[in-house]
C-alpha cells in the first residue's frame, strides 16, 4: 500500500509493521502457541511471516494431500447441492494456496455431481454452465464460483 500519513505525526504510517503488530490478535490456539515460540524479532516482514507459517501449518505433503482431496472430491451419497457444494467449499478453505484455478473449481464439482444435480445446475443457469465449463475465462464467472448472470464477452 501507499504511505498514508497521520494528521498527528509527520513521520509516515508503517502499514507492514502495523499488520506484523496486530496479526498475533488474528490467530489463537496452535498458531498463536507458534507465534509466542518464535525468538523476539526473528519476523521482520509480512513475507517472512507468510512463509514461515505456512511452512509450520501447511507443510509441503500436507499441502499436496488437501489439494489432491479436492481434485478427487466426490459428492456424498443422498447429500443435497446445497449440502455438496458447502462440503466442496470446505475442502478448498482447508489449504490456502491451493493454485486451483476458479473455472477449474467449478469444473471438477459439476464433473463429480450426478446427472439430476447436473441438469438442476444447468436449468438454474440457463444452461451457460454446460457451455461455459470448459472455457478457462474467469472472467465470467462470479464469486461464488458460478456463472455471472451476464451474457459472456465475444
Amino acid at each position: 500500500m501507499g504511505t498514508m500519513w497521520c494528521l498527528y505525526n509527520p513521520t509516515p504510517f508503517n502499514w507492514e509493521r502495523t499488520r506484523l503488530r496486530l496479526y498475533q490478535f488474528s490467530i489463537c490456539d496452535q498458531a498463536s502457541n507458534w507465534l509466542e515460540r518464535l525468538p523476539a524479532r526473528s519476523i521482520s516482514t509480512w513475507d517472512d511471516l507468510t512463509t514461515r507459517f505456512l511452512a509450520q501449518f501447511f507443510p509441503p505433503g500436507r499441502s499436496a494431500k488437501l489439494r489432491n482431496d479436492i481434485l478427487m472430491f466426490q459428492k456424498h451419497q443422498g447429500e443435497s447441492l446445497s449440502k455438496a457444494w458447502t462440503h466442496f467449499k470446505d475442502l478448498l478453505q482447508k489449504v490456502p494456496r491451493h493454485g486451483i484455478d476458479l473455472w477449474l473449481q467449478v469444473q471438477i464439482f459439476y464433473d463429480r455431481i450426478d446427472h439430476t444435480l447436473k441438469k438442476a445446475m444447468d436449468y438454474a443457469t440457463g444452461g451457460k454452465l454446460r457451455k461455459i465449463s470448459t472455457e478457462k475465462d474467469e472472467s465470467q464467472w462470479s464469486s461464488n464460483g458460478f456463472p455471472s448472470v451476464d451474457e459472456p464477452k465475444p
